[in-house]
C-alpha cells in the first residue's frame, strides 16, 4: 500500500513514533508474504509495542 498522510504544525522529530507492523502482539495476519514487504530503513528500525515509549 502507498498512503499520503498530512500534518497539521510544523515537523517536529520528537513527536514521531510507531511500532513494527508484524508485531506478534498485534496478532494481525496481513496476508503478506515476508519477500513481498518493502520498508523503509526507519520503518524496519521500529520498535515492538512492547518496547516502544508511551509518550505517544
Amino acid at each position: 500500500a502507498i498512503f499520503f498522510y498530512k500534518c497539521s504544525d510544523f515537523y517536529n522529530k520528537e513527536s514521531e513514533g510507531g511500532i513494527k507492523y508484524n508485531d506478534p502482539e498485534l496478532g494481525i495476519d496481513w496476508k503478506l508474504a515476508e519477500a513481498d514487504v518493502m520498508l523503509s530503513e526507519k520503518d524496519q528500525s521500529l520498535p515492538l509495542l512492547s518496547n516502544a515509549r508511551a509518550a505517544w
